[in-house]
């Protein structure tokens, strides 16, 4: 069985699931809207925190930002280099708005 099967069948279980329950995506974001309000109105942060973390997983709002840098060209290559030869006295120079003694 393939992994585009196996998906394809769970998918299906749940849609039938979904209509034996009446049960809908929006059903289950209003309910947790109302659950969120009932958590305000008690003054139970931590519950409506975690109301609003199951809608943001819902709504796929969850998912880890990536960041990348990358290196431009081989000239900031070989100034990564001697910044690497540095001493941490030298660096901290540098930071500070000084100069090396390396050039």
């Amino acid at each position: 069985m393939s992994k585009a099967s196996i998906q394809a069948e769970i998918q299906a279980r749940q849609a039938l699931d979904s209509r034996r329950l009446q049960i809908s995506r929006e059903g289950v974001i209003a309910g947790l809207l109302e659950a969120i309000s009932m958590a305000r109105a008690q003054g139970n942060p931590a519950a409506m925190i975690q109301g609003w973390k199951a809608i943001a997983g819902m709504l796929g709002l969850m998912a880890p930002v990536k960041h990348q840098v990358e290196v431009a060209s081989a000239g900031s290559r070989a100034a990564m280099g001697m910044l690497e030869q540095l001493s941490d006295a030298e660096l901290m120079a540098l930071m500070a708005g000084g100069t090396s003694t390396i050039s």
